[in-house]
């Protein structure tokens, strides 16, 4: 079974009220476990939504300090992919690869297979469920 992370990193709640609506309406037949926090070094998946704002910045590199690889991260909506239109602001660091960068500049590497990009304000879920149908598939 295919065991998700979830992370809400300071969204609005618009891309996760589209994620629970893909999970009702097209994912119910896929064998997958949301778990709440990291138990091991692996992440097989990794979900995102929001951008990554400074004060969840710290939490989450302290989940990520036992990381060493995650197979796929799915960046969900237009924060998480990029900013949206946060991507300047004072209080954010934008979307994921600006979190990849930033744990790498402090020190915590990890090495990911994969990033599926899932754009929209909030994404579709239809194309959330593409996402992660792609992400357990492959």
């Amino acid at each position: 079974m295919t065991k998700i992370i979830y992370i809400n990193s300071g969204s609005c709640n618009g891309c996760d009220i589209e994620l629970l609506v893909a999970f009702t309406l097209y994912l119910k037949d896929l064998k997958f476990e949301i778990e709440h926090e990291v138990k091991e070094d692996k992440i097989e998946i990794l979900i995102l939504t929001g951008p990554i704002t400074r004060q969840m910045y710290y939490k989450i590199s302290k989940m990520f300090k036992k990381v060493k690889y995650i197979d796929k991260i799915i960046a969900i909506g237009s924060c998480a992919c990029g900013g949206g239109i946060w991507y300047d602001t004072y209080a954010t660091i934008g979307g994921i690869d600006n979190l990849l960068g930033k744990l790498k500049q402090d020190g915590i590497e990890i090495k990911v297979n994969e990033i599926i990009y899932t754009p929209g304000c909030p994404a579709k879920p239809d194309q959330i469920a593409k996402a992660i149908e792609q992400a357990i598939k492959q």
